[in-house]
């Protein structure tokens, strides 16, 4: 079923992380989660489910910040991301399916990996921020 097994993979999956994971980091480390652009737009039909695991990350993190203190954690929040996960979604209407998105948001082209990176690399580097969401979306939710 698809909504059991994309609350277990996403949601409940980043629970176990963490509780898991907490013992291993560093003193002064930091986890950062991936969440989605789902919880900052208008809600679509049939989104209902992801929209709800998305919405959840943050409050996840922000408690989580808490919890784990001086244990940073964030998260990083992208639009719509070139990867390989479109492939098999849209397969060779690739490239037109991402022209037609990307001209549908400010920043007029969909992001490539190497956009999204320079957020998990300052949210390791900083450690002043914890609790906090960092979209890289090119102006996505605006729209």
């Amino acid at each position: 079923d698809f909504v059991r097994g994309f609350v277990d993979g996403k949601l409940i999956g980043s629970v176990m992380l963490a509780k898991h994971a907490v013992h291993k980091l560093n003193k002064g480390g930091s986890m950062i989660f991936t969440s989605g652009i789902n919880k900052d737009r208008p809600p679509v039909p049939g989104g209902a489910v992801v929209a709800a695991v998305a919405g959840s990350f943050s409050y996840f993190a922000r408690a989580l910040a808490l919890e784990l203190a001086p244990t940073r954690v964030n998260i990083v929040s992208p639009g719509w991301v070139d990867t390989e996960m479109w492939d098999e979604i849209v397969g060779e209407a690739k490239a037109g399916y991402f022209e037609q998105m990307g001209g549908r948001i400010p920043a007029g082209r969909i992001a490539r990996p190497p956009d999204i990176a320079p957020a998990y690399l300052y949210l390791m580097q900083n450690e002043f921020m914890t609790g906090e969401t960092v979209h890289i979306d090119g102006g996505q939710r605006l729209v």
